[in-house]
């Protein structure tokens, strides 16, 4: 007796030999309580080898990652615009100290060489108004070299005041020496708080230097910057 097995079977019969048995042969259908029962698929469960339908597997679920902190980048500030009072050129000698002291473990103090500074606040043609350190440096002297600087605005009350930092390098020869001995460089960083009172401009310096790029020395001084004669304020 034929049983069905889940799988359907196909047999071709020639026509002839088909005629000729059609009557011995007797087509019993299989009882439906044989054919075997496939459990159900699992739904993780991975398709069965052979088998021609696919099976859909879903991914487990996990909890999402939590979202990175946002980063906030720095702004990039432009120097503050100084008021019109301060247009023009500013020169003056810093001669003298209020105070200097060194610093710990900084070398032997020497004497203090006369600093010259000239402030220029101007523009060239049509472009915006620029702060230059023209003629910055230091008195000329037999103890002094390759002079140099340059000063930025830091911040500005928007009428006549303004605080600004000037920085100035230079070679100098050591005390008791000629020009022919070796020179050490000297950089010095003064934050400069300035007023303007007419046509004077008023300057209290904060400075810290350094002797071979070692700490060196702190210092205050206090001046007053003169307009340049000649000097046009546009």
């Amino acid at each position: 007796m034929l049983r069905a097995t889940g799988a359907i079977l196909i047999v071709a019969i020639p026509i002839g030999f088909a005629r000729a048995a059609s009557a011995q042969i007797e087509i019993v259908p299989a009882p439906q309580a044989d054919v075997p029962m496939r459990p159900a698929p699992q739904p993780t469960a991975p398709p069965p080898a052979g088998q021609g339908a696919s099976m859909l597997t879903l991914p487990e679920r996990t909890a999402p990652s939590p979202a990175p902190p946002s980063v906030t980048m720095p702004l990039q500030l432009a120097a503050p615009e100084l008021p019109k009072e301060f247009r023009g050129c500013w020169q003056g000698i810093v001669e003298e100290l209020d105070s200097i002291q060194r610093e710990p473990g900084g070398h032997k103090l020497g004497y203090w060489t006369a600093k010259t500074y000239r402030l220029c606040y101007k523009r060239v043609g049509t472009g915006p108004y620029e702060l230059t350190f023209g003629e910055t440096g230091t008195v000329p002297s037999e103890k002094i070299k390759y002079s140099k600087g340059r000063v930025d605005v830091i911040s500005t009350d928007g009428t006549t005041q303004a605080r600004m930092r000037a920085f100035l390098h230079f070679d100098e020869y050591p005390v008791g020496t000629n020009a022919g001995a070796s020179t050490f460089s000297v950089d010095e960083v003064t934050m400069l708080d300035c007023r303007i009172v007419k046509d004077a401009m008023h300057v209290d310096a904060q400075v810290s230097g350094r002797r071979e790029d070692a700490p060196w020395f702190r210092a205050r001084w206090h001046t007053t910057l003169a307009r340049a004669e000649g000097a046009s304020s546009d």
